[in-house]
């Protein structure tokens, strides 16, 4: 009963979703499929002005009333980081709608077929995303709330959101069935479902769906982020059109890669990537595709090695301490406007390990955030935070007051009096000249400017969050290039251990030898 109450309180009203798409305006649709159309709009004060993705049934279309109720049954009991978000529901007379949050930057397909947005999708990027969407799909499989396993049905780069931090959120349950759990036949008999060269051809041959069914989709979609090719488009090989699983197939004999895993690489990442990390990712990735069903690797493992895959890829080591460094690019950072070419332009530079950073065109208010998990790092460890970037030789407007702030486990570091750029010598400057901050040049060319300091101690469990932000609104400005905020720890700190460490353990041997000196007295 009290589920059927939840679920009566996030019904909206017909009239609120027409308002919000313009009455159905072509001009707010942002996607189709077997369900219907989906749109983009914005809620009313009623709803916390919040910015949604509108997915209306089309009955004439494969997905019915039956799916509708299904997904709504599942999607309100989700909760989990790397599901989208479901907002409320409609069903008024022949509409029947699922409203979710918005996810800024669409659907990963989106980013995979346009040439140009495929260019901006960094390794690390698409190692993190496989990773949030892999942790999304083990939710899914563990059990849901009152539910048994859920498994998608329809896993593929369609389904995989990201918001606009780029984290994967995984969509359209519409397919999806309740799988047995912890019981000797862990699969079910239904007509096989989903979507062509995603499919898992054991469940498509015998009708047996299992979790090692949604294992395959992912592996279809983890080829897919390494080879930067669609798996439905067609490649030459062999003066031949091949697809793309086909093409991967041929390059494993006995599930040993033959020939250079090179030709399996998406053009734009060569030159940008680490190998044993792309290595790594494939392995498991050629593991889920595996044609029985017992060699197929558990989502553990597939988390584990996209994992480690990712360290070896974004981490480094820090030489004195061993401890573990992050850099995040520009890509995984929230700056404002980034995404507005009349703003900010995205470029690759050969000076920059990434293979684009984001260059400032025009604004009047620069504001940079950047957050990451602590996971990412070593424990019981001190870390800087420092905003990495250039300027151009035409830049201006960067001489001006900002302040940086960093947080993480209820702790905020905020400094005011924070600078770019120096500004021009002034008496008055000259007198804050001790209080104010300014960025240090590194060997390399790029400047590097200290957002603040954190501890990540054993048992610290959340997301450290950075930010630079000017203080007031004072001028226009231009000619910032920004590669990222890097992660590394803090030595002076650790220097600061070793000798207090040093110093208790020399005190303590020093008592150790006096003590048979005074026991003759």
């Amino acid at each position: 009963m009290s589920s059927v109450i939840n679920l009566e309180k996030c019904r909206i009203p017909l009239n609120e979703i027409i308002c919000a798409t313009k009455n159905f305006s072509l001009e707010a649709v942002v996607g189709d499929g077997g369900f219907g159309m989906v749109y983009r709009g914005q809620l009313s004060n009623h709803w916390e002005n919040q910015l949604v993705a509108i997915k209306r049934l089309d009955g004439n279309l494969y997905q019915g009333n039956k799916e509708f109720h299904n997904e709504l049954k599942l999607v309100s009991s989700f909760n989990h980081t790397n599901i989208i978000p479901f907002v409320g529901y409609c069903d008024d007379g022949k509409e029947k709608i699922i409203v979710y949050k918005y996810a800024t930057n669409r659907s990963l397909d989106y980013h995979l077929q346009d040439p140009n947005m495929r260019r901006c999708l960094t390794w690390a990027q698409r190692l993190k995303i496989c990773l949030g969407a892999a942790r999304g799909l083990k939710y899914l499989h563990s059990g849901v709330g009152e539910h048994r396993r859920v498994i998608h049905r329809d896993m593929k780069s369609a389904n995989i959101l990201l918001d606009e931090s780029m984290e994967a959120k995984i969509c359209d349950f519409g397919l999806s069935r309740l799988g047995p759990r912890n019981q000797p036949q862990t699969y079910i008999r239904t007509k096989p479902s989903g979507t062509r060269y995603y499919i898992d051809p054991i469940y498509n041959e015998r009708g047996r769906l299992s979790k090692e069914s949604d294992i395959y989709s992912f592996g279809v979609v983890m080829f897919e982020m390494s080879s930067g090719t669609m798996a439905y488009e067609k490649r030459f090989g062999d003066a031949k059109e091949r697809y793309l699983i086909d093409i991967v197939r041929s390059h494993y004999d006995d599930h040993k890669l033959v020939g250079g895993l090179d030709k399996l690489m998406d053009p734009f990442i060569r030159g940008h990537i680490n190998m044993s990390s792309f290595e790594k990712f494939n392995e498991v990735a050629h593991e889920c595709i595996n044609l029985d069903l017992r060699k197929r690797p558990t989502l553990d493992r597939i988390i584990k090695t996209i994992g480690e895959a990712m360290n070896i890829q974004c981490f480094q080591l820090d030489r004195e301490s061993g401890k573990r460094c992050y850099m995040l690019g520009a890509k995984e950072l929230s700056i404002a406007w980034k995404d507005e070419p009349r703003y900010w332009d995205w470029q690759h530079i050969p000076e920059s390990r990434f293979a684009e950073v984001c260059i400032l065109k025009h604004v009047c208010w620069l504001a940079i955030h950047g957050k990451i998990s602590s996971a990412m790092l070593s424990p019981n460890n001190p870390y800087v935070a420092y905003l990495i970037f250039r300027t151009t030789s035409d830049c201006r407007g960067l001489s001006v007051p900002a302040k940086t702030r960093v947080s993480f486990g209820g702790i905020r570091m905020e400094t005011e009096g924070v600078y770019l750029l120096r500004p021009r010598v002034s008496s008055r400057i000259l007198n804050l000249e001790e209080t104010c901050m300014y960025p240090y040049k590194r060997k390399d060319g790029w400047m590097e400017l200290k957002l603040g300091e954190f501890a990540c101690n054993e048992g610290d469990d959340g997301e450290v969050e950075m930010a630079f932000e000017e203080v007031k609104h004072l001028n226009w400005k231009n000619g910032l290039i920004v590669e990222g905020i890097e992660i590394r720890t803090n030595r002076i700190h650790n220097e600061s251990y070793f000798l207090r460490d040093f110093l208790l353990v020399s005190l303590f041997m020093c008592c150790l030898y006096m003590l048979p000196i005074y026991n003759l007295f």
